[in-house]
């Protein structure tokens, strides 16, 4: 049988928070070691400065977080440092460490996890699209600012570059290309809970 203890100190964390107001900006101390969960209440997807050429999103493959979906993660104990989880429904025993195995920094409020570069393959040439993409969190109270982004740069031979660039530009109908493209990712949470687990 389950044990009743987490269930218990959550209610006792949510009678708490209503007792004193409105949460403030975390994370917080008495948070540390628990599972935050964030509610996914809206979120979208944008392309600034990025060419419209046709297909070329496939390279990228940005979609928008699933609404009523749950940001979570686990604060270490020194508060500087959020390991990523996953969670089957609201429960927050039913989450667990996210099998990509990645972990946000905490500078303050806001969260940051950046992922190591990437460097993928354009047919027929020699200059590569280099992949860079982070994102955040950043801890308001009752509301959290999830974003997400991309950093695009072409790199290798700088005459092949050129001419990728020229060709992406030419079959664009806003003529603009891969350099200076930011793709983003961005989405509201209001906090759900926040409650010890196994």
């Amino acid at each position: 049988m389950r044990s009743l203890l987490p269930a218990a100190l959550a209610l006792l964390f949510l009678l708490s928070t209503v007792a004193c107001g409105a949460r403030k900006p975390g994370p917080h101390e008495h948070e540390r070691g628990w599972v935050t969960q964030w509610r996914v209440e809206t979120s979208s997807v944008s392309y600034q400065g990025c060419t419209d050429a046709p297909g070329w999103q496939d390279l990228i493959e940005l979609e928008p977080l699933t609404l009523g979906w749950f940001v979570a993660y686990r604060v270490n104990a020194e508060g500087t440092e959020a390991v990523d989880y996953d969670c089957d429904t609201h429960d927050s025993t039913t989450c667990y460490v996210n099998p990509a195995d990645f972990s946000w920094t905490i500078d303050g409020h806001v969260l940051t996890h950046d992922r190591p570069v990437q460097v993928f393959d354009l047919n027929g040439t020699t200059c590569q699209v280099q992949y860079h993409l982070a994102s955040t969190v950043e801890d308001q109270g009752p509301m959290a600012a999830y974003s997400l982004w991309i950093d695009l740069e072409l790199i290798g031979d700088a005459t092949e570059c050129a001419d990728v660039e020229a060709q992406i530009r030419a079959e664009s109908s806003n003529g603009l290309g891969y350099e200076g493209c930011t793709p983003l990712s961005t989405s509201e949470l209001s906090f759900f809970n926040a409650a010890p687990v196994d």
